[in-house]
């Protein structure tokens, strides 16, 4: 409901349409109590949110990325800017399922977010990012986990070369 500690709350993301990564209430409050902040996702996670009963309140609030996989779109929102990849979720049951990866800047510090992104197409993904210098890349767990895209983290090191990495999910 935007109160201590997230009243400051400029941008929320939302990487998939999955229940353990937004919940459609916490947003849509959120965002009814913070007329400034946006929130970006994919359009399926859009396809969700447009259940809320107050979504005449935030609609203009909602950024959706709803390009083709594979894609990038550059963006600033509310002084920040980023750089948003559409990938698919990785898990072949969700392969039509959009993903978005990011890249932002925050207090000085470039940071890579995976979402439930850890390899298809990895390279294509990567590929354009050499040059970003990350300081922080938050990356899924399997990158480290899954034998079949263990090799992922190579990868990872290769193209991005973080600073430091952060496992999560």
């Amino acid at each position: 409901n935007g109160n201590s500690p997230f009243d400051n709350i400029n941008v929320i993301t939302a990487s998939h349409n999955h229940p353990d990564h937004f919940k459609v209430n916490t947003i849509g409050k959120n965002l009814e109590t913070k007329p400034g902040a946006f929130l970006i996702c994919p359009g399926q996670v859009k396809n969700v949110i447009n259940s809320y009963p107050g979504l005449n309140n935030i609609e203009n609030q909602i950024i959706v990325i709803n390009e083709s996989f594979n894609t990038c779109t550059d963006t600033t929102i509310n002084g920040i800017d980023f750089k948003i990849f559409m990938t698919r979720h990785t898990i072949t049951k969700y392969q039509n399922m959009q993903n978005l990866c990011m890249i932002f800047e925050l207090g000085g510090f470039k940071i890579f977010h995976s979402g439930d992104y850890w390899g298809n197409n990895l390279e294509s993904v990567l590929c354009n990012l050499k040059d970003e210098q990350i300081d922080i890349a938050f990356l899924h767990f399997c990158f480290l986990t899954r034998p079949n895209v263990s090799s992922g983290i190579n990868k990872i090191i290769e193209y991005l070369n973080p600073k430091y990495m952060v496992l999560m999910h």
